[in-house]
């Protein structure tokens, strides 16, 4: 917003002390909530049964669409909605692994070892190297 530079201040320096004050705007971006991508599962395709039952069907729904009549961003979207239903039937949906909890609990060890009153490590349970 405001930005000056002072000449005459006596900081001990051959350079001039300048001074700025600004305005923090808050970005809203994180508040977002996003769709979550569904995942297929892929690991199926090691079975050629699977493989071959994937292909017809993706040569069967495919085989129908013509490329004259549509534009490209038709065709596309087209396109892309019959492989996603022929992945989601065949597939199906991963289901969401489990990440656990991110917490270290050896790191926790030492916070145990502080005493209560002073915040500092008690000498006797903490090892010295």
């Amino acid at each position: 917003m405001d930005v000056r530079s002072y000449r005459g201040a006596n900081i001990d320096s051959d350079h001039y002390l300048v001074t700025a004050s600004q305005r923090a705007q808050i970005s809203n971006v994180k508040l977002v909530t996003g769709i979550r991508t569904r995942k297929y599962n892929v690991s199926k395709l090691t079975s050629t049964k699977v493989v071959e039952q994937y292909r017809q069907q993706a040569e069967e729904k495919l085989n129908h669409i013509t490329l004259t009549e549509q534009d490209n961003e038709e065709l596309w979207e087209r396109c892309k909605t019959i492989i996603n239903s022929i992945a989601e039937e065949v597939l199906g949906i991963m289901e969401p692994t489990n990440r656990g909890t991110r917490f270290d609990w050896n790191a926790r060890l030492p916070q145990k070892t502080k005493t209560k009153s002073t915040g500092r490590y008690n000498k006797d349970m903490v090892s010295e190297a």
